[in-house]
């Protein structure tokens, strides 16, 4: 899936995951997503390459 944004965010990620945003905040102070850009003081966003990679080395340690 080529996606033409070049960020998600945090409830684009949840509802991808079928997640809540709280759980996307756990797995983020857990070291078991990719940490998030913050670009403003209430604005978080997290690069879709990494997100993509992440994804693709979730596949590969299965």
């Amino acid at each position: 899936m080529i996606n033409k944004n070049k960020y998600f965010l945090k409830k684009e990620l949840a509802t991808r995951y079928r997640v809540s945003t709280s759980t996307i905040e756990r797995w983020v102070c857990d070291k078991n997503f990719p940490s998030p850009l913050r670009i403003g003081p209430n604005r978080i966003l997290w690069d879709i390459d990494e997100i993509l990679d992440w994804e693709q080395s979730r596949k590969e340690d299965r």
